[in-house]
């Protein structure tokens, strides 16, 4: 999928039910089709993308490809667009974007996302 196929979606006034995952590289055959994934392949120009279909939605980011410069990109374009940002992972290890009122709720939030990297690594 991608922001596109969101934006139809929104337009439909259709909302994911699920966190929004922006894969940044490949994503694992078994995912494509999702209705939340949306696929940045290395060295794209997230600037230059319409960033409003997710604009309330909580959105994950995962790094299966080192592109720095489109991670950081996705994140502000998201940002910037009204995304809720709930984190991001990179080579197994997750990071908080969003806060939590108690610590085990952020833990939790970083083992579901966790889970989800290695559904993309497997």
């Amino acid at each position: 999928m991608s922001l596109i196929d969101i934006r139809t979606m929104r337009i439909n006034r259709v909302k994911p039910s699920n966190l929004v995952s922006v894969v940044i590289g490949q994503a694992p055959t078994a995912w494509k089709g999702a209705a939340e994934l949306i696929e940045l392949p290395q060295g794209c120009q997230p600037r230059l993308m319409d960033w409003r279909p997710v604009v309330g939605l909580w959105t994950a980011f995962y790094l299966v490809k080192p592109d720095w410069a489109v991670m950081d990109a996705a994140i502000d374009c998201a940002s910037k667009a009204g995304a809720k940002l709930f984190g991001f992972v990179h080579a197994g290890r997750a990071y908080s974007l969003a806060t939590f009122e108690k610590p085990e709720d952020e833990t939790r939030a970083n083992y579901l996302m966790c889970l989800e990297w290695e559904a993309l690594c497997n």
